[in-house]
């Protein structure tokens, strides 16, 4: 079938996989019910551009966004019998101490309820 150095890796690159592989094993391992993804996200700078030829094209948005909702993850969560949590709180270097404070007391609110 043509280009034998294609991958097939759709949703996340091998680094997600291996990644979610040992979160899924360990929680099973473990009898762990839940867990949280604390996502560190930062805002984008630049807008992905597509080379078409000679020319730079803007990537149709809803693709990007497709790809790149952290919430989708809900999926794995369905199918492995585990609750698992996404916690995208926009991250901003400098407030560093801020946001781990603010996960923390966020995860404390959510254990108690």
């Amino acid at each position: 079938m043509g280009n034998t150095n294609l991958k097939e890796l759709s949703y996340g690159d091998r680094r997600d996989r291996v990644k979610w592989g040992a979160l899924i094993y360990l929680a099973n391992e473990f009898d762990i019910p839940c867990i949280i993804q604390v996502a560190y996200l930062r805002q984008g700078t630049d807008d992905p551009k597509l080379k078409v030829g000679n020319r730079e094209v803007a990537l149709p948005e809803e693709v990007w966004n497709h790809f790149s909702d952290l919430k989708h993850i809900q999926r794995l969560a369905t199918k492995t019998g585990k609750l698992i949590t996404v916690l995208d709180e926009p991250f901003h270097p400098m407030r560093r101490d801020y946001y781990i404070a603010s996960i923390v007391s966020k995860n404390h609110e959510d254990t108690r309820s």
